[in-house]
């Protein structure tokens, strides 16, 4: 749920569902404090990977380029805070301007139990605020804000940072997931891929592995099975062109595959959706 509990910044508190997605690469223009309170993802930044679990804090500056995967099928409860720049320096002109900028260039902290009940308490008293309740609630708020703030930079000071991030060398998760969505249509192998990139099978496997918790034949396959369905709803092509579009030149199998992934025939899943 969205909600704007100050002029200054909003929260974004939910629970969501994974069913292992696409990744989803996207930025904005707020700073973003994101909060993982149960379940597990990882999160790729500037050629890194941050495996996220219960406890993490993840700081991603404005504008920052960042996308989430979720490998797991645990759904995943998280709190994400976001502000601007502009507002964001204003809070903080002159104090602690140093160790907030450390937050954002650090981008991981793994909290402790006791500091992740402590922040977890701090963020239900700000959402407790947004309603409103007489004419203190925004000076509370912000006063919240405030101290989720310091408190964030006392943990980096003092708490122990288990910072898992894995260094993706000079080849990006991120260019070998859009070769790979680039050329699904095509017999795309692992060797071939791997030469393309001038990495190692294992080498590929294992970034892949990081990132998705998936192999790469598992990857390929998600990939194309995303793409027929695509295809079965928002078109009126046979099940056998759609089959030759995503990359299989036989459509028995591919509707063997399909119903392994979805757990119908291609017919029937456009049927189904056909007449909702």
């Amino acid at each position: 749920m969205l909600s704007t509990v100050s002029k200054d910044f909003v929260i974004d508190h939910r629970i969501r569902h994974v069913n292992k997605n696409v990744p989803l690469t996207h930025s904005h223009q707020y700073n973003e404090i994101y909060f993982l309170q149960s379940g597990k993802c990882n999160v790729y930044i500037d050629n890194e990977t941050y495996c996220l679990e219960d406890g993490s804090v993840l700081f991603i500056p404005a504008f920052k380029e960042h996308t989430f995967i979720y490998p797991f099928t645990q759904d995943v409860k998280r709190t994400v805070l976001y502000i601007s720049t502009e507002q964001l320096n204003w809070y903080f002109d002159g104090d602690f301007k140093y160790e907030i900028n450390n937050l954002f260039t650090n981008k991981h902290l793994q909290l402790s139990r006791k500091s992740f009940s402590n922040l977890s308490n701090i963020f239900e008293k700000i959402q407790f605020e947004k309603y409103s309740l007489d004419n203190m609630s925004e000076s509370l708020t912000k006063a919240y804000f405030f101290e989720l703030i310091i408190y964030l930079i006392r943990c980096q000071r003092y708490t122990h940072n288990i910072n898992q991030k894995t260094n993706l060398s000079n080849i990006t998760i991120g260019e070998i997931v859009n070769f790979i969505e680039n050329n699904y249509s095509r017999q795309l192998t692992l060797p071939e891929t791997a030469a393309q990139f001038g990495i190692s099978e294992s080498s590929l496997t294992k970034k892949i592995k990081i990132f998705t918790n998936m192999t790469f034949k598992e990857y390929l396959t998600k990939t194309r099975i995303e793409a027929a369905k695509s295809l079965l709803i928002s078109s009126e092509k046979s099940i056998t062109e759609i089959a030759y579009e995503c990359g299989y030149n036989n459509s028995n199998f591919f509707g063997d595959v399909f119903k392994k992934a979805v757990g119908m025939s291609p017919s029937s899943y456009r049927k189904m959706l056909t007449k909702q």
